[in-house]
């Protein structure tokens, strides 16, 4: 019997009721398959049955052939960023139409699980009026959002005019940021990265349609101040010509774990004597901060004269080359990845990470407990929040803390005495210490134990 699939991207109402007779075997939960099998997979799993040539046979297209793809001209079409979660393909024309476009079509990208990508394009009957909404509607407001208009990507724009834009206030919305660059040239696109929340994280890009007016703009504003913060203004590289080993030849340094109080000043009196300085900036986030040296070479001498560790007071700063997270992600074929990459998993080898710690523990006396496996280098101490599932009040259920030793010989032999342990006389939970991981390895093991339990389901389907 051949499988019908939704577009909705979840599973079939007989393949559900399959799933909840299946008879229960050994090691196996209440619902009859393996505990936490299903929880968290579940979209994941009808994408196989819903997908053009999946495991439970093809859906919509029955001919199993790839379906043809609208033809349009790229002229006539605009790219859309920056939407809400909310905005579907129907809000979008209606907004657009509302304000006087003619408009052949709007579309909101989904990926398969059926959430909205957050883009989109606008199918326009002309291209003169493609170009009308694009000069006059770039940066307007869409749903609580300030969108992005852009040509379509096969435009051919000189990527040597793309400006990357660092340390801008918080204040600086996107539209505040095209009017900094708009008396330099033509604004292709700009846009402000934020966080989750709607706040900026920032960082932006501008593309100018020449490299005239992106090299005036880099040398009118890079370096000035912004709402008393000096600003960093740059040619953004893409990906591939960062890649290899242009990736090793660094001339950025990227500082962790800066004194709250430390100033860019005082950061270019430490630096400056390792080279010339292009610009040098405090972060958004509190604690980071980024040298830029005119010269690999320089770069490279003060990253081996402090050996990755810059001792301040009582505060030890993380140094390492900087690249960009896209760039973090690149893992040679060959396997083991850059060796800029290496080295700053290396740095973090010593890291260790503490959960369950009593509230009201203060960071000298966590010092003071954890110092008898070694020297402390740094310790970071926050507090957990949970929220409430009666009256969504939050509140403190415990604290977890960031030690980095000296050594890593230190930091195995503070999880040999520490984890599942209850040093604190408030204890009312056994510690859990492990060593620190990068979200991105956290999210490789989370996207491998996923994929294990889709093949254990699938294996199990198979039998029934």
């Amino acid at each position: 019997m051949q499988q019908q699939s939704f577009g909705n991207g979840r599973a079939p109402p007989a393949m559900s009721g399959v799933m909840a007779g299946m008879p229960g075997l050994p090691g196996m939960g209440l619902s009859g398959l393996p505990s936490g099998l299903i929880d968290g997979i579940g979209n994941k799993v009808s994408g196989l049955m819903s997908g053009s040539a999946g495991a439970f046979g093809q859906s919509g297209n029955t001919t199993g052939e790839p379906r043809p793809k609208k033809q349009h001209d790229p002229s006539h079409a605009l790219y859309i960023g920056n939407l809400s979660d909310t905005t579907f393909d129907l809000d979008l024309f209606k907004f657009f139409q509302a304000r006087g476009y003619k408009l052949k079509s709007a579309r909101v990208m989904f990926d398969d699980q059926s959430r909205s990508k957050r883009f989109g394009y606008l199918n326009f009957h002309d291209a003169a009026e493609a170009e009308r909404c694009l000069n006059e509607m770039n940066n307007c407001e869409l749903s609580g959002k300030q969108i992005v208009l852009n040509k379509q990507k096969d435009r051919d724009f000189d990527s040597n005019a793309n400006l990357l834009v660092r340390n801008l206030p918080k204040s600086v919305d996107q539209r505040q940021l095209a009017k900094m660059f708009e008396d330099f040239g033509r604004i292709v696109s700009c846009k402000l990265e934020l966080y989750g929340d709607g706040t900026s994280r920032g960082f932006g890009y501008v593309q100018f349609e020449t490299v005239d007016a992106a090299t005036k703009a880099i040398e009118k504003l890079n370096d000035t101040a912004v709402d008393g913060q000096p600003i960093s203004v740059l040619t953004h590289q893409k990906q591939e010509k960062r890649e290899g080993t242009q990736t090793e030849r660094y001339t950025n340094l990227f500082l962790q774990n800066l004194p709250a109080d430390y100033t860019s000043d005082q950061l270019r009196d430490i630096f400056a004597q390792y080279g010339d300085i292009a610009s040098l900036e405090m972060a958004a986030k509190p604690g980071h901060g980024y040298v830029s040296f005119k010269d690999h070479a320089d770069a490279k001498k003060a990253l081996d004269a402090v050996n990755m560790k810059l001792k301040l007071g009582d505060m030890t700063v993380l140094v390492s080359p900087h690249i960009y997270k896209k760039e973090a992600d690149l893992q040679p074929k060959a396997g083991g990845g850059s060796a800029i990459v290496q080295n700053q998993k290396e740095m973090f080898k010593s890291n260790i990470y503490v959960r369950f710690i009593p509230v009201g523990v203060t960071k000298d006396e966590l010092e003071a407990e954890f110092a008898r496996a070694g020297p402390i280098c740094s310790t970071r101490l926050k507090a957990h929040e949970i929220t409430s599932s009666t009256d969504g009040t939050k509140f403190v259920s415990h604290q977890v803390a960031y030690v980095l030793y000296d050594e890593v010989k230190n930091a195995q032999k503070c999880i040999r005495m520490f984890d599942n342990s209850q040093p604190f006389s408030r204890n009312h939970k056994n510690l859990r210490v492990d060593f620190w991981q990068a979200k991105e390895d956290l999210k490789k093991e989370a996207d491998e134990k996923s994929q294990n339990q889709i093949k254990q389901l699938i294996n199990f389907i198979k039998q029934v």
